[in-house]
């Protein structure tokens, strides 16, 4: 199945199916709005899903990083201390590992709709994992072209 591998478990040898989903950053910046400051049990799934973002999604959430305070009310460090705990539930891949074939294949997706998800796209393709977003203008122009590989929290 699309965004899953099989895993085998240590102690009884059997197999089970881990979901690979890839996070838009607005799922977290809307998970730290709702849940601060404990934002990663919006993503503790144990054994059933395992959480990626490219790189650059680390440099967007410290570019939201005023938003997030003023919408949660955190004191800096309190922000600070939710977000490591964010990171720690993610799989960050460095965006050089995606082959260009695979950008360019996202860009295509993705230029009319929202350039600016290309990366998380292209993370999704070439993981072959499912992707959480929660834009419906994104998730409705994908899907127009036949991208229906979303996660549904």
């Amino acid at each position: 199945m699309v965004g899953e591998k099989s895993e085998t478990l240590p102690a009884r040898g059997k197999t089970r199916r881990v979901s690979r989903v890839v996070l838009d950053a607005n799922v977290a910046f809307r998970a730290f709005v709702a849940a601060c400051p404990n934002v990663s049990h919006q993503f503790d799934h144990p054994g059933s899903h395992e959480f990626f973002a490219p790189f650059f999604f680390i440099a967007e959430l410290f570019e939201h990083k005023e938003r997030i305070l003023q919408a949660t009310r955190l004191r800096e460090q309190d922000l600070a201390d939710a977000f490591h705990r964010l990171t720690e539930s993610i799989v960050f891949v460095r965006e050089a590992v995606i082959p260009i074939g695979t950008w360019f294949e996202a860009h295509r997706l993705c230029r009319n709709v929202d350039p600016d998800d290309t990366a998380c796209l292209a993370l999704t393709l070439h993981l072959d994992a499912l992707l959480w977003a929660e834009d419906a203008v994104l998730k409705e122009g994908l899907r127009a072209q036949r991208f229906t590989r979303f996660f549904e929290a």
